[in-house]
C-alpha cells in the first residue's frame, strides 16, 4: 500500500480518535463485538511499506495514540512523550534486549530504541483489537507502554514535585522492605521497574480481554461442545482479568524478581496519572461492556 494512500485513513484514526470523548464511546449499547468501522481497522495484511509509515517517531506515537483512545488505552503519556519530551526513536536490534528500551540520564530522555519490527507488530496488535480476526499477541503492545512509562516517570521525576516526593517515599519504603525480605535489589531501580511493570500488565490485560470476548462473540457455534467451549473461556477469560488486576507483585530488576508489593500509593498515582482511570484499572464486572457481553455468550 502507498504512503500517500495511507494518509486519509491517519487523518480517518485522528478523526475518530477526537469524537471518542467518553471511555465507552467506542463501544456498542447493545452486546456484541466491538467492529472498527472500515475505514479504521484495515483488513488487509500489512506490507512493509505499510510498516514504514509509522517506523518514525511522529509517525509511530501518532498511530499507537489513535488507535489506543479507540479501543480504551491511555493516550496521554503518548502525547507528552510525543509532543514535550520528543526522543528520537531508533529501530535497531543492536545493543537491545527484547523488542523496546528507553535510555536516559537522569531526567533527560535519550532515545527510544525500538527493534525492527515493532511497527508491523503494533499494527496487527491494534488491527485485531476491536475485530472480529485471528487473536494476535499482545506482549510487544504491552512492552512499548513499559518502556514509554519509564521515559515518561524520567521525565516527570527531575521536574513534577508531586512525582519526586512520591519517588523518595517509595524509594523508603522499598528500601525498608526489600531489607526486610533480603533483597539486595536497588529501591529506586525496584520502585521504576514495577510502575512500568504495572502499566504494562495492565495494557496486556485489557487488550487481550477485548478480543478475546470479541473473538468469542463472533466464533460460530457449530456444535455443543463448540458452545460449551466457547462458554468456559469466557468465564476464564473474566476471571483472568480479574486475578491479574488483584496482582501486586511486580517488576524485574536486571532479571531477578522485585519480591515486594507496588505500594497503594504508587499503584494509585499510575492509575490517574498515566492510565488516565480508565475501565482497564477497574474490576472486570465495573465495565458494564464487558459484563453484559459474558453474560449474552453465557445464555446462548
Amino acid at each position: 500500500m502507498a504512503t500517500s494512500a495511507l494518509l486519509p485513513v491517519f487523518k480517518a484514526f485522528v478523526q475518530a480518535m477526537e469524537e471518542a470523548r467518553s471511555p465507552t464511546a467506542w463501544l456498542p449499547d447493545q452486546p456484541g463485538f466491538v467492529s472498527l468501522p472500515p475505514e479504521l481497522g484495515t483488513r488487509e495484511a500489512p506490507s512493509a511499506e505499510a510498516g514504514r509509515t509509522i517506523a518514525t517517531s511522529f509517525g509511530l506515537f501518532s498511530f499507537v495514540r489513535a488507535k489506543a483512545r479507540f479501543v480504551g488505552l491511555p493516550t496521554a503519556m503518548v502525547d507528552t512523550i510525543r509532543d514535550e519530551i520528543r526522543p528520537p526513536v531508533i529501530f535497531s536490534n543492536i545493543l537491545l534486549r527484547g523488542v523496546a528500551s528507553v535510555r536516559y540520564i537522569r531526567g533527560t530522555v535519550l532515545t527510544v530504541q525500538l527493534a525492527p519490527t515493532v511497527p508491523l507488530e503494533l499494527w496487527h496488535a491494534f488491527t485485531s483489537l476491536g475485530s472480529k480476526g485471528p487473536l494476535t499477541d499482545t506482549q510487544t503492545l504491552g512492552t512499548v507502554y513499559h518502556e514509554l512509562t519509564h521515559g515518561w516517570m524520567v521525565y516527570f521525576i527531575a521536574r513534577d514535585p508531586f512525582w519526586q516526593q512520591l519517588q523518595d517515599k517509595a524509594i523508603k519504603d522499598y528500601r525498608q522492605r526489600l531489607t526486610a525480605a533480603g533483597s539486595d535489589l536497588d529501591p529506586r531501580d525496584a520502585f521504576l521497574e514495577a510502575s512500568a511493570s504495572y502499566v504494562n500488565s495492565r495494557v496486556q490485560a485489557w487488550s487481550s480481554t477485548l478480543q478475546t470476548l470479541n473473538h468469542l462473540w463472533a466464533t460460530p457455534e457449530d456444535d455443543p461442545g463448540t458452545l460449551a467451549r466457547i462458554k468456559d473461556l469466557a468465564v476464564k477469560t473474566r476471571d483472568e482479568y480479574d486475578a491479574a488486576l488483584a496482582q501486586s507483585i511486580y517488576g524485574f530488576v536486571n532479571g531477578v524478581p522485585v519480591p515486594v508489593a507496588i505500594p497503594q500509593e504508587v499503584r494509585k498515582a499510575l492509575d490517574v496519572h498515566l492510565l488516565e482511570s480508565l475501565p482497564l484499572v477497574k474490576a472486570f464486572r465495573r465495565f458494564a461492556p464487558f459484563e453484559r457481553l459474558v453474560e449474552t455468550i453465557l445464555a446462548r
